[in-house]
């Protein structure tokens, strides 16, 4: 049976990213245990990396590539 291919919204993305222990943690868990596939196009994952560096949250760079690095791997990139 081929795996589960999903579009993630990208703010539920940024939850599980930024918030671990929230309300979307099962959601990180499942891309990571790969019970489905996340796509992600170019232009969203602009999307994510823009606003994984806005002043509210604060996050160094190298915090903002390691949590990238949690998802953008798992991700099958489609046009």
């Amino acid at each position: 049976m081929a795996a589960l291919r999903v579009v993630l919204d990208t703010n539920l993305v940024l939850s599980a990213l930024v918030f671990p222990g929230g309300t979307t943690a099962s959601v990180r868990t499942a891309w990571q245990n790969q019970r489905f596939v996340a796509l992600a196009s170019s232009p969203t994952a602009a999307e994510l990396m823009r606003v994984l560096a806005y002043p509210k949250f604060s996050l160094p760079r190298e915090e903002q590539e390691e949590l990238l690095s949690d998802y953008l791997p798992f991700c099958e990139v489609v046009p």
